[in-house]
């Protein structure tokens, strides 16, 4: 036997199918890798312990550096102190990717050899689950949001100065939407209604005016649906209730494919103008009735005057047997007299209409109206008190003639329904910023119901019984409303006194030290 011969014996197995998978392996981990390169985000990939694996081109290009090899996520105070170790760890608990926080990072903080540059980044956590479930590592990709950051704080910046000037316009600014709700209301707009943005938010357009004006304002609404822009007047309820004139800018807002969806208004408050064109008005119509009262005053105060003297003279020359026709004859005469005396009222009311505006001082005006009465009547038995030191300040422009002769008219009233005895009182108080209130109270013979509503109707408040014209307190709401103020009266009833209130326009000046 050759005992060169050596022998070996073995087995043989086939591994294609484990070279294939490990091929196979392999083409899926380049593919991965080469998706991770080639990804526009930041990514970084750290074992379960939170070591530095690798990370992509595209994260040296936003922070300029990539950790060092021995790098741990988990040991760094930055990472610590930022809360990403809590994020990490819900993202494996959870088996889904968490969102960080923006934050802000400059490359020369950490290394004062790189460029000193500001950028904003956004970062997700991705867990990589093995087959057991279990975390065998993870992911973290970032995104660089610095341009759209910086928009949106361009953006945000532009927002607040249109909205400050907007809240400073001193204008109202008022925005529907497509159901007519408000959904934007400026602080002069609020202001101007007497509400807060917060109770005007919300509420429909509707809720702010009378149902005549609903009725003006649906259509106007249904205008704007149709893409029609306009200006006009309307009339607007405050929370007070009380009355404001405004003038209205108003365009339909469309969306990008040109639906309605609202409308915005620019509203100017234009109340003192309309008072003052109604009180100009006002003016001229007086004027005009003015010259006519006087046409007709003098042709039949000529006749008049005829009449009552012969009247007299046929009276005069009576004697006992013609008595019959004796108190036929008085009745014309009483009821002739009467005449004439409607007619000097006319005309003493026409000597007030044309005067020119002034200042006035109406304490002052008040006391002259009181002695002139006390000429008239004896107002002794009279207790009159005249309360006014609370405003002193109060300046007031308007017809001198014709105010006075309203207080005249007014505290003549009070000393005929008193008799000789009884308490006026005078206060003046401020009632608001812009008016003043005057109150006349009386311990006369009141008035009913009845009374009361028939007040200021021309021969309807008791002058026959009073010898008065019967036209006092109608002449005298007429020349309060021309001056734009408004008069009422208030009673307890037949024998408890009354009280006249009158709410006139004026300026408070402030005091002077």
């Amino acid at each position: 036997m050759n005992e060169n011969l050596k022998t070996t014996s073995g087995e043989n197995a086939d591994i294609t199918d484990r070279k294939k998978a490990e091929g196979l392996l392999q083409k899926e981990r380049a593919m991965l890798n080469s998706i991770i390169d080639l990804n526009p985000y930041g990514i970084q990939i750290f074992d379960a312990k939170g070591h530095y694996v690798r990370s992509n081109q595209a994260f040296f290009n936003m922070f300029q550096a990539v950790p060092p090899a021995d790098y741990c996520l988990f040991d760094d105070p930055i990472v610590k102190k930022a809360g990403f170790n809590e994020k990490v760890h819900l993202a494996v608990k959870e088996g889904k990717a968490h969102m960080n926080p923006e934050a802000w990072y400059n490359p020369h903080w950490l290394y004062p050899e790189l460029p000193d540059k500001l950028s904003c980044f956004r970062s997700t956590v991705f867990p990589v689950m093995n087959a057991e479930g279990k975390m065998e590592s993870f992911m973290v990709m970032f995104e660089d949001i610095t341009d759209r950051k910086k928009a949106e704080e361009t953006l945000c910046a532009s927002e607040k100065k249109y909205r400050q000037l907007v809240e400073t316009l001193q204008e109202g600014i008022w925005v529907i939407d497509k159901d007519s709700n408000t959904t934007f209301a400026n602080p002069h707009m609020a202001k101007m209604l007497g509400y807060t943005v917060e109770e005007m938010l919300g509420k429909p357009l509707f809720n702010f005016m009378d149902e005549r004006g609903v009725e003006i304002a649906k259509r106007n609404v249904e205008r704007r649906k149709r893409g029609i822009a306009e200006q006009h007047d309307f009339e607007f309820i405050r929370k007070d209730g009380s009355r404001i004139y405004t003038t209205i800018a108003t365009t339909p807002v469309l969306d990008e494919k040109g639906n309605y969806v609202g409308a915005l208004a620019g509203v100017n408050d234009i109340t003192e103008r309309k008072k003052a064109q109604e009180k100009l008005l006002a003016a001229e119509k007086l004027a005009v009735m003015g010259r006519l009262t006087a046409d007709v005053t003098h042709e039949v105060n000529n006749p008049l005057a005829i009449i009552i003297g012969g009247t007299q003279l046929v009276l005069s020359r009576l004697d006992k047997k013609s008595s019959p026709f004796k108190k036929q004859l008085e009745t014309v005469l009483r009821n002739a007299k009467r005449c004439k005396t409607i007619l000097g009222s006319l005309l003493g009311y026409n000597r007030t209409i044309g005067k020119k505006e002034e200042s006035i001082n109406l304490p002052a005006l008040i006391r002259e109206a009181i002695k002139d009465v006390g000429y008239q009547y004896d107002m002794s038995g009279i207790e009159t008190v005249f309360n006014c030191n609370e405003i002193a300040n109060a300046e007031i422009t308007g017809n001198s003639t014709a105010l006075l002769s309203v207080f005249i008219n007014l505290i003549r009233n009070a000393r005929q329904a008193m008799g000789e005895k009884g308490r006026l009182t005078i206060t003046m108080q401020k009632e608001d910023e812009k008016h003043l209130r005057i109150e006349i109270h009386d311990t006369g013979s009141g008035m009913n119901a009845k009374q009361k509503a028939e007040l200021f109707k021309p021969f309807a408040s008791g002058w026959k019984e009073r010898d008065g014209s019967g036209l006092g307190l109608a002449t005298s709401l007429g020349i309060i409303e021309t001056h734009g103020g408004s008069m009422s009266a208030e009673s307890g009833g037949v024998g408890k006194g009354a009280v006249f209130t009158i709410l006139l326009p004026c300026e408070f000046k402030e005091k002077k030290e």
